[in-house]
């Protein structure tokens, strides 16, 4: 992935940033496209505006949002979909599954089902899954192969971040509609951008992570207009959301903790380029984002996830 910040250390803290280990743990040794050692970015990488590398501690990152979300939750769909995984037959795609954890979850719970996970990064696991799973890896900006009609359930999460606004309106409102079965549903989770309460320090790292995603043609804002988006396909009918206000911190508990230490891992990752646009070193950072911590437990602040899902229309 390109750095869209220059600073005279640049270089220099690239090369300090790298992978910490030479290989994957054993945790992800089933991996396909393992990330490089000397970089820690995958091949695929290099034409993603996805922001965040495919490297170990991203795949950790994602597998503890998961669970964090589940627990927030306390489900992994809100779509009407139940009865119908429950009774088997119903083929489910996840799109941008990231490690795959929400199809290997779902696919144990719902063993008549069949679930398929698709990324341009293949972080997810091919040897230790489930029968009913399937991994594959391709580029939905691409266009995909399936036919007309062919999944009852199709899901995505947290991908305003890979998404521009062409894409969104030519990949989910038009695709992904096309391949869904008159009468399945698609559901779409993302999360509020920014929190009700920001400190100088968080208010800097959002200022640069917004600016980062701006370069890319990356617009934040989309994900108020999701509900829109779907409302304006006339192929889809019986619009729905829902709304979960958690706490961030180690004042709101545990759940509250893993939500701060999540938002710091990200910018943890992220730090080869915004160390750079922060003028700071390597160790600097690291100083910076434990400070972010405390700031987030002054603060005490909150935010907002959210489900939205549509029936396709049976003609």
């Amino acid at each position: 992935m390109g750095n869209n910040y220059s600073h005279p250390n640049e270089r220099k803290q690239k090369k300090s940033c790298s992978s910490n280990s030479s290989r994957p743990s054993s945790a992800h040794q089933f991996f396909i496209n393992d990330p490089s050692p000397a970089t820690g970015i995958s091949k695929m990488d290099e034409d993603n505006k996805y922001f965040l590398p495919a490297i170990r501690e991203e795949v950790d990152r994602l597998q503890s949002l998961h669970f964090l979300l589940h627990h927030i939750w306390q489900s992994n769909f809100s779509s009407a979909m139940e009865e119908k995984l429950q009774r088997g037959g119903a083929k489910v795609l996840d799109v941008g599954c990231g490690p795959g954890t929400w199809v290997l979850e779902m696919a144990t719970n719902y063993p008549l089902s069949s679930f398929t996970g698709i990324d341009i990064s293949a972080t997810f696991p091919i040897e230790i899954k489930p029968q009913n799973a399937t991994f594959i890896q391709a580029n939905i900006f691409d266009g995909l192969t399936y036919p007309d009609s062919h999944f009852d359930f199709i899901y995505l999460r947290h991908l305003a971040v890979a998404l521009t606004d062409e894409q969104w309106q030519k990949t989910v409102m038009i695709e992904l509609v096309r391949i869904l079965k008159p009468g399945g549903m698609i559901e779409i989770m993302e999360s509020d951008v920014h929190w009700s309460k920001e400190g100088p320090i968080l208010q800097n790292f959002m200022r640069i992570y917004i600016e980062d995603l701006g370069s890319r043609g990356i617009d934040l804002s989309t994900v108020k207009e999701i509900p829109e988006l779907l409302r304006h396909n006339n192929r889809l009918v019986d619009f729905h959301q829902d709304m979960r206000q958690y706490s961030i911190g180690k004042w709101a508990g545990r759940v509250g903790e893993l939500a701060a230490d999540n938002a710091v891992q990200m910018f943890r990752i992220l730090k080869c380029r915004y160390a750079a646009t922060l003028r700071c070193s390597n160790d600097e950072y690291e100083i910076l984002l434990s400070k972010l911590l405390n700031e987030i437990d002054e603060f005490q602040p909150h935010t907002n996830s959210y489900r939205f899902w549509a029936t396709k229309i049976i003609l």
